[in-house]
């Protein structure tokens, strides 16, 4: 099985590492799917996991492992709020006992991997040269210890579809969108050309970033609308708006209907 593990991991490609903090008192995340595994490791503070209509606890050193293709999303607590490292890989898929199960939820009862992942922390803080170097040969360590702590298997699989700049410029949008993004920001941010990024998120998703970004905040305004009794201004600053008449000119842009007709129709 240790040569099989090895094998696989000479195939795996990590797509990022990096750490979420829920700071804000109402964080609402949308639904969402990636073409690659995801492995997250919950540092502190409690929450749910959000998966096939379904909600899970989770808490300081639980750990979720989300195989591709898998519609899921996290909610923090207000009190308590998360923070997270979560892996991205390609090509490979976590099975257990021959189960192909969409995702697991389990406990790193030992603590072990806490050492690991204060390194990550500090090498994504201090972003030093050879960060990225270092940060893919820890990223395999966690994966090893995920695999022997629970039993698993890995499966190779191809996902060539997305490249990985473009899956890197989506992921931050999928977890800065409610920010001040531009164009510029992004490109400082990521090291990225923005001519660069334009050219290759269009090819892997034809659309521009700031088209998705938007498309974002306006999905995330429109789970609010239905699923909450916010004020159509409350709404625009939580997705993302800087003002609600802006927010009003693009939700009837994007969608075809004002804000308040959008939330009469679909309660």
């Amino acid at each position: 099985m240790v040569k099989e593990i090895d094998a696989v991991l000479k195939q795996a490609e990590l797509i990022y590492v990096h750490q979420s903090k829920f700071s804000e008192e109402d964080w609402h995340s949308t639904l969402h799917t990636h073409y690659f595994t995801e492995v997250m490791y919950v540092l502190s503070g409690r929450g749910s996991f959000i998966v096939e209509g379904k909600e899970y606890p989770i808490a300081a050193h639980d750990i979720v492992v989300v195989n591709p293709y898998v519609r899921h999303t996290e909610k923090s607590s207000g009190e308590f709020p998360l923070w997270y490292i979560v892996i991205g890989v390609n090509n490979i898929r976590f099975v257990k006992q021959n189960k192909r199960e969409s995702h697991y939820i389990f406990r790193d009862v030992l603590d072990e991997m806490v050492p690991l992942l204060k390194l990550i922390i500090a090498e994504i803080n201090e972003k030093q040269q050879g960060v990225n170097a270092v940060l893919q040969r820890l990223a395999e360590v966690v994966l090893v210890k995920v695999l022997r702590s629970n039993n698993f298997s890995l499966i190779e699989i191809e996902n060539k579809n997305i490249s990985k700049d473009g899956a890197i410029i989506k992921d931050f949008i999928d977890q800065h969108y409610k920010e001040n993004l531009t164009l510029d920001v992004l490109s400082r941010q990521l090291h990225l050309d923005k001519y660069y990024m334009i050219h290759i998120f269009k090819e892997n998703f034809a659309e521009t970033p700031m088209n998705y970004m938007m498309q974002k905040r306006l999905e995330n305004a429109q789970e609010l609308l239905i699923s909450t009794d916010y004020s159509v201004g409350q709404i625009a600053e939580i997705a993302g708006f800087t003002s609600q008449s802006y927010f009003n000119q693009a939700f009837k842009k994007g969608i075809g209907t004002s804000p308040n007709q959008y939330r009469k129709r679909h309660r």
